[in-house]
């Protein structure tokens, strides 16, 4: 009996205290979710054409 109580107690604790990965998962979706990740993205696909459009630019000169 005492060995099944201390099971359910530590099962208890495992479900109550969440992982590192699982909190980092939350805060991903978290910030997703605020559209935060989405204009990062945004902003490295413009960055990314505009060093294209340059290094293109300077081939001709």
């Amino acid at each position: 009996m005492i060995s099944k109580i201390q099971f359910l107690s530590n099962w208890y604790f495992f479900q109550l205290c969440s992982s590192k990965t699982k909190t980092g998962f939350k805060k991903i979706t978290k910030l997703v979710k605020s559209g935060f990740l989405m204009m990062i993205r945004i902003y490295a696909k413009v960055s990314l054409n505009d060093s294209v459009f340059l290094r293109d630019k300077n081939q001709f000169i």
